[in-house]
């Protein structure tokens, strides 16, 4: 016969037995998901639509020179994919790439196999790893955000992680893509922010003004408005796979005004996307609901991390969860381009919703 067992000061006593199966259950789980996802890489050009292999292909061809383009963060993510000799192995570099993914998702969840750890984080993993064999089990420039987010989820306290995870984010917008500039700065911000322990509608009324305040300083750079970027984006999407989920400005106008204006009302889209929903069909309904749980169920770990104290771990990864989906709501095309850029990020939502639900005091 097992007893109880006290995993950590204050908490109710877990059975030793149950503990046990619960921890077996999960690794039976993870384990699983990591086969379907290998699966799902190797089969990924027959079961999904072609509109998800354009960009692998688009970055395939230009790393074999048959294609020439003026975007420099594609040139850059196919010199990358040829100098590590892989350019003509597309079936190799796609599992490189999803091994990668899975092995920034294992370590940010490190505490799933725990009994006192949320199963929503367990249903989180299980969809993450789906969804990097779908967007990063190919040729892709959002593999090359994994280093950041591993940096990020690293356990210890060391402020040498949080320089290290700085430069990692300097390295990506210097090679890569040149808004993470922006990205770095919310990220320091929020995470002075969240070292106050603020309530939530505080931290939701922070990040809408950061928001405003992010397209003035855009839109003062472009000479116009913020909303250009998402506009020049779209112009050659009319038409394509991709129009149904456009993300277009609830203010028209192009001016610097409408694109201060329209910053947090896409943000809010993002999070709980009723455009999308308001659509109709079966397949945007998900999406939209997909959206909408996810920033929930974040907005609820976040809260229970403000909460108990958060150390600089979560401080750090939610901090540069928040940061990059405010600078999304600026530059975001539409939203399956969310999801696709989103997908090298969810390992730090898999760490904060695996955070125990701290027990009720009882007086």
């Amino acid at each position: 016969m097992t007893s109880p067992v006290r995993l950590d000061p204050g908490r109710p006593p877990v059975d030793e037995g149950a503990a046990g199966r619960t921890a077996v259950i999960r690794g039976l789980i993870v384990v699983a998901t990591l086969i379907a996802g290998v699966i799902l890489v190797l089969l990924r050009d027959t079961v999904l639509p072609e509109r998800f292999s354009y960009d692998a292909k688009g970055i395939q061809a230009i790393g074999q020179g048959t294609l020439h383009v003026v975007d420099p963060a594609y040139e850059s993510v196919a010199a990358v994919y040829k100098a590590l000799g892989l350019i003509d192995d597309a079936t190799l570099a796609s599992l490189l790439g999803f091994f990668a993914a899975f092995a920034v998702l294992a370590v940010a969840g490190r505490r799933l196999l725990r009994p006192d750890a949320a199963l929503s984080a367990t249903v989180l993993f299980f969809v993450a790893v789906l969804l990097s064999a779908v967007y990063l089990g190919t040729y892709s420039k959002d593999v090359f955000v994994l280093p950041i987010v591993l940096l990020a989820v690293l356990p210890g306290r060391r402020w040498v992680a949080q320089v290290l995870t700085g430069l990692a984010i300097i390295g990506y917008a210097l090679v890569f893509r040149t808004y993470w500039f922006i990205v770095l700065g919310a990220w320091v911000a929020l995470q002075v922010l969240l070292a106050r322990r603020p309530r939530l509608v505080w931290l939701l009324v922070a990040l809408l003004a950061g928001s405003v305040l992010l397209a003035g300083a855009v839109g003062v750079a472009l000479g116009g408005s913020a909303d250009s970027i998402r506009t020049s984006s779209n112009e050659y999407r009319v038409g394509s796979d991709d129009a149904a989920t456009l993300i277009t400005a609830f203010v028209p106008g192009g001016t610097l005004l409408t694109g201060m204006l329209n910053a947090p009302l896409q943000l809010l889209a993002l999070m709980v996307p009723l455009p999308l929903m308001l659509k109709g069909g079966v397949y945007y309904a998900v999406l939209a609901l997909v959206f909408a749980v996810f920033w929930v169920r974040t907005a609820i770990a976040v809260r229970r991390t403000l909460v108990a104290g958060p150390d600089v771990v979560e401080r750090s990864c939610a901090a540069l969860l928040l940061a990059f989906v405010a600078v999304q709501a600026l530059f975001e095309p539409d939203y399956g381009s969310a999801l696709r850029h989103l997908t090298p990020l969810l390992p730090l939502a898999v760490l904060l919703w695996a955070r125990p639900r701290q027990p009720r005091r009882v007086d």
